[in-house]
């Protein structure tokens, strides 16, 4: 349960970040009536980060959900030894470390 919990979490924020960010840009773009100038440097940036979250996020998402996916498979291959195999740390590892630092570093390098 708490493997489920943390996977669940960490997909959650990824969805919550991948939702909001788009929409916010969306909306001030709206506003303006204009999309933000490129030459602008502090819009450029925006932009940019904008995009690297974004990516980030959906790399992420799917991640998550075939983490979720080979837990599942090592509770059905491996009923007895689950716990010890798929502990608390682990899974925290592999979503923080492995999942998000990756992405993060994947998204962006040039």
């Amino acid at each position: 349960a708490v493997v489920s919990t943390q996977s669940t979490g960490g997909l959650s924020i990824s969805d919550l970040l991948y939702t909001i960010l788009p929409m916010t840009m969306s909306a001030v773009t709206m506003v303006n009536g204009r999309q933000f100038p490129t030459d602008n440097l502090p819009a450029a940036v925006l932009c940019n980060v904008v995009g690297i979250v974004c990516s980030v996020t959906v790399r992420v998402s799917i991640l998550i959900v075939l983490l979720i996916s080979a837990t599942r498979m090592i509770a059905i291959q491996f009923p007895f030894q689950y716990h010890r195999i798929t502990s608390t740390r682990s899974v925290l590892y592999c979503t923080l470390g492995v999942i998000w630092a990756a992405n993060v570093l994947v998204s962006v390098m040039p």
